[in-house]
């Protein structure tokens, strides 16, 4: 799941990620409010496995992002080998957020995207 500022980026990465091969309904583009309405839910019912780790934490930063007018992309990254094409189409956009959901862990990867990374490092992306 990547954070954008803007929806017209979340619809140009779909559209790249769709020339790299993932299907629109590999890559969903979601409306702040729609992330905002789960992100809600699970902060205020958080399941059993929410609550042990860090689910919670990342819903409460997606809820901000949410607020702030970010657009959400979420894309299904099945294999290896798809995380790679994502990861390049990713790695010049201006992302506010990106994480890869995995069974039993949460993987930041703000760190694996240059131009993110140093956006967030220099602190033109940290402020909300």
């Amino acid at each position: 799941m990547v954070a954008l500022s803007e929806r017209s980026v979340a619809d140009a990465l779909q559209r790249k990620l769709g020339r790299v091969g993932f299907s629109e309904d590999d890559c969903v583009v979601t409306a702040p409010e729609d992330v905002a309405e789960a992100a809600t839910e699970e902060i205020e019912s958080p399941s059993l496995v929410a609550s042990l780790g860090s689910s919670i934490h990342l819903r409460a930063r997606q809820l901000e992002l949410a607020h702030a007018g970010c657009t959400f992309l979420k894309i299904r990254i099945p294999d290896d080998d798809s995380k790679v094409r994502v990861l390049r189409v990713l790695s010049s956009a201006p992302l506010r957020y990106a994480v890869h959901y995995h069974r039993l862990m949460i993987e930041d990867l703000i760190e694996r995207l240059p131009a993110a990374s140093d956006a967030v490092k220099s602190g033109s992306l940290s402020d909300v």
